[in-house]
């Protein structure tokens, strides 16, 4: 695994424990694939620190959360 180069707030959220949406970070990593072509991954997080883990459950945008809160 390289080092995070670009981190970004997205346009995607979480739901957290209490209910309450919270936004996701995109980390970018750089790694060549070789024979794809593919320079560079992304992993999503739930802050801004490299440490934080990876987050692996239902992405929603601003509109779904909207909806959710009525």
């Amino acid at each position: 695994m390289g080092k995070s180069i670009k981190i970004t707030k997205s346009r995607f959220f979480y739901k957290d424990k209490n209910g309450d949406f919270k936004p996701l970070y995109a980390h970018k990593y750089l790694k060549d694939f070789g024979i794809s072509g593919r320079k560079s991954y992304i992993k999503w997080k739930k802050s801004k620190s490299s440490n934080s883990g990876t987050y692996h459950g239902k992405f929603y945008t601003k509109k779904q959360t909207l909806k959710n809160r009525k």
